[in-house]
């Protein structure tokens, strides 16, 4: 073989990615189960899918009333037009805000600048509680 040098980072990136994806993988594959196969010990690798939660999550055949009685699709318009909104919003005023940071010269530019890219390096939750101090 020709590229012996690339089989240990290739065989870590595959170890890698099967550990990313496994658990959608299962997600997946459990959606599929009936309830008896999915507590089933040991579990079962080999069944035959079952689509009654899609049923009675999108109201086809006899589980059609209680999808309307849930408002499931109202609730699923809802959440799209929220997220295409707000993520229309964002991507307009984070192009306006750092063309005019580019651009424009300012008093404690490079504070500015250097206070926006702190936010994104600390994550939320660690914050969090100095936050609620704050608010409440």
């Amino acid at each position: 073989m020709k590229n012996k040098h690339l089989i240990l980072p290739v065989v870590i990136l595959g170890v890698y990615t099967l550990y990313n994806v496994g658990p959608l993988l299962w997600l997946m594959i459990s959606s599929l189960k009936s309830r008896p196969d999915l507590f089933a010990i040991p579990p079962t690798l080999v069944f035959e899918p079952h689509l009654g939660g899609y049923e009675a999550v999108f109201g086809v055949g006899a589980a059609a009333d209680s999808a309307s009685s849930h408002g499931v699709f109202a609730s699923l318009i809802n959440s799209i037009v929220i997220a295409c909104s707000g993520t229309v919003l964002a991507t307009m005023f984070g192009t306006l805000a750092g063309y005019a940071a580019s651009r424009f010269n300012f008093v404690a530019k490079g504070d500015f600048m250097f206070f926006v890219l702190s936010t994104r390096m600390i994550p939320p939750v660690a914050v969090m509680v100095f936050y609620h101090q704050m608010f409440s």
